[in-house]
């Protein structure tokens, strides 16, 4: 008998000699049943829902219920003991399971989810599943949520059983029936995991029981309805041993013969196909007590890369060899499944380009001989590249998937179901959600400029992608004419042409004495802007204008007259050109030799009526502010009347 708790294996070797005066003879018995099973294997009890439904209660008896569950499984799964969860007869109900067919009355119960695969415990016994409450639901634990057909009251008795399977009539049944063919119902609510063939009969049926389908009417038999079976089997769970020391126990008994153990042997093959011959024995150490009397236990070492040194399916073997004082001779053997090799792991999700949007990662797992944990896929980031991921297990802490929302390096780790550990490479992550900036350096803000100037542009990005080189824009306000210009393309990171046209109706900078904003802005490689907070500085717009314009006094008269005249400013300007809003006009009654040279005493707008003989001067600025004066010019008018 091989017994095994955590690491600790026993080995049985049941050895018996029996003789007799008139001649010698002895049996050899061969392991337990439990010894020569599949190696390292253990038995769960399973609940799965079939993956049809059977119109109308004629399964053709337990037989073809039973087969039913065996065509109707959940794809992928390799079961055994397979039979319908249904109450057949007094001799043939759930209750009776375990005995009828073997389930294993104390273990544990799990549903098997048709789309996963995943088994979840729900009762600890089979008694715990039939006491009225279960930790998890049938649609829960199975994946599918369906009715299905059982025949059984609350304690999994029978209640009414379609003739034991066998026919598909509807019953017309009401709520006062007998309570055979009623069932055990009486529940206002549904929710329980056993149903009945009714539906509920409501607060009418005073019965005990919790199982029902429909919660508020009560109709009779439904043997003609179309539903699912629940199905119970048995799967075998595969223990694997990974890289590491183990220590297994050996019993070696001679308990009937008398003449005691004198040779206790062990030996540990390792291959594809490992054959315990009869050669090559070595002693067992450690035994307690020593090899001798009728039974003893030693302890041997087992190392997985060592002396079990190939990875697979039963890939090495415990033999051993018990001899007893008569010469007679008991063998045993354990396969073991070996896997010291560590699964292979990558992250898989990251984005092929850079983007400004969410990343999923994921750990990607697979390994050739135990199969991979996904329990154990975990995960780390670094905000630079690692370029060797950690080989601590401890130190990923984050659960697989993750949402990635910044540019990082995400390594992996995961486990298979032998403990090895595998690590992925570093795999780089191109989110970005930060925004690029912009920024004018030079000239400052607030200078004053009055002809075309370079403005100098620093574009960053701190979030990893970079600048697009493409995607770098500018565009102009102009104080007094608005937006001068739209968003145009400009080289990164360089120097742009400003043009300044003052008093001009093209250029980007035209107002004299207004201001023009410079506004700048850029895309990353991962499409965010600035556009909504560009750089900008603002500059003060003069003329570079400094010659006064050319001011003169028009329509004066060439000779002596006794009717009005009409004086007016003329300018002339070559660079900035006159403004004609500055127009003004001074009278004097005698000549003044020299016009005034100061704007203000100018208080007469262009043009003006001269009634009288009077002396004028002009004055007039041009778009750059600079002022120019007329020279004084005479106007002859006269109107008083000569005497006599």
């Amino acid at each position: 008998m091989i017994k095994k708790t955590t690491k600790f294996l026993t080995i049985a070797i049941i050895l018996f000699a029996v003789f007799s005066l008139l001649f010698s003879e002895f049996f050899i018995f061969s392991p337990s049943t439990e010894v020569s099973a599949s190696p390292g294997g253990s038995i769960k009890t399973i609940l799965y829902m079939s993956t049809a439904a059977h119109t109308g209660g004629n399964f053709g008896g337990r037989s073809g219920a039973d087969t039913f569950c065996s065509n109707n499984k959940p794809a992928g799964l390799t079961a055994t003991n397979i039979h319908a969860l249904l109450c057949v007869s007094a001799t043939d109900e759930v209750q009776d399971m375990p005995s009828v067919y073997g389930y294993g009355s104390s273990n544990p119960l799990y549903w098997y989810n048709t789309n996963t695969g995943a088994t979840t415990q729900f009762a600890s016994s089979w008694s715990d599943f039939l006491d009225g409450t279960i930790s998890v639901s049938p649609a829960s634990g199975t994946g599918v949520n369906s009715d299905y057909f059982t025949g059984c009251r609350q304690n999994g008795s029978i209640s009414w059983s379609c003739s034991s399977w066998t026919s598909s009539d509807a019953w017309g049944g009401n709520c006062d029936q007998d309570t055979t063919h009623r069932g055990d119902q009486g529940a206002t609510t549904c929710g329980y995991y056993l149903r009945a063939l009714q539906t509920n009969p409501g607060a009418a049926c005073k019965l005990a029981g919790i199982y029902c389908d429909s919660p508020n009417y009560c109709e009779g038999s439904i043997c003609n309805a179309t539903r699912r079976l629940l199905c119970v089997a048995e799967i075998e769970e595969v223990n694997w041993y990974g890289a590491g020391n183990y220590t297994f126990n050996i019993d070696y008994e001679d308990p009937t013969g008398g003449s005691g153990l004198i040779g206790c042997k062990y030996k540990i093959v390792s291959g594809t196909s490992p054959i315990c011959t009869d050669d090559g024995w070595i002693d067992a150490p450690n035994c307690n007590p020593s090899c001798s009397g009728s039974s003893c236990t030693c302890g041997i070492n087992v190392s997985i890369g060592g002396n079990c040194n190939t990875n697979g399916v039963g890939a090495c073997k415990i033999c051993s060899k018990a001899t007893d004082g008569a010469g007679n001779t008991g063998y045993g053997e354990r396969s073991l499944n070996i896997d010291f090799a560590a699964p292979s792991v990558s992250v898989t999700g990251a984005p092929v380009s850079w983007q400004n949007s969410d990343a999923t990662a994921n750990v990607s797992c697979s390994d050739a001989h135990s199969g991979c944990d996904a329990t154990t896929y975990k995960l780390k980031t670094y905000t630079s590249n690692p370029g060797t991921c950690s080989t601590n297990y401890a130190d990923y802490t984050l659960t697989s998937p993750q949402t990635i929302s910044s540019h990082l390096w995400v390594c992996g780790a995961a486990k298979d179901n032998a403990g090895n550990t595998g690590f992925s490479t570093s795999v780089e992550f191109k989110v970005e959600k930060e925004i690029p900036a912009s920024n004018i350096t030079a000239p400052e803000d607030g200078s004053t400029q009055t002809a075309d100037f370079n403005v100098t542009v620093s574009d960053t990005d701190t979030g990893g992608s970079g600048i697009d080189n493409g995607a770098c824009y500018y565009y102009v306000f102009d104080s007094g004419v608005g937006q001068t210009r739209t968003s145009t393309l400009r080289t990164c990171n360089s120097t742009q042409l400003i043009t300044v046209n003052p008093g001009g109706a093209t250029g980007d900078c035209r107002t004299i004495g207004g201001t023009c904003t410079v506004y700048v802005y850029t895309y990353d490689n991962a499409g965010n802007t600035n556009i909504g907070s560009p750089g900008s500085q603002s500059f003060n717009i003069a003329s570079g204008d400094t010659t006064p314009p050319t001011v003169l006094v028009e329509g004066a008269p060439a000779s002596w007259q006794n009717t009005d005249a009409t004086a007016s400013v003329s300018c002339t300007d070559t660079e900035s050109g006159c403004d004609t809003n500055t127009y003004n006009l001074k009278t004097y009654t005698t000549n003044p030799g020299t016009c005034s040279t100061t704007y203000a005493d100018y208080a007469l707008a262009s043009p003006q009526t001269i009634s009288n003989y009077q002396w004028l001067c002009g004055t007039a600025k041009d778009n750059a502010g600079n002022t120019g004066f007329s020279t004084s010019v005479e106007f002859k008018v006269e109107k008083e009347i000569p005497a006599s």
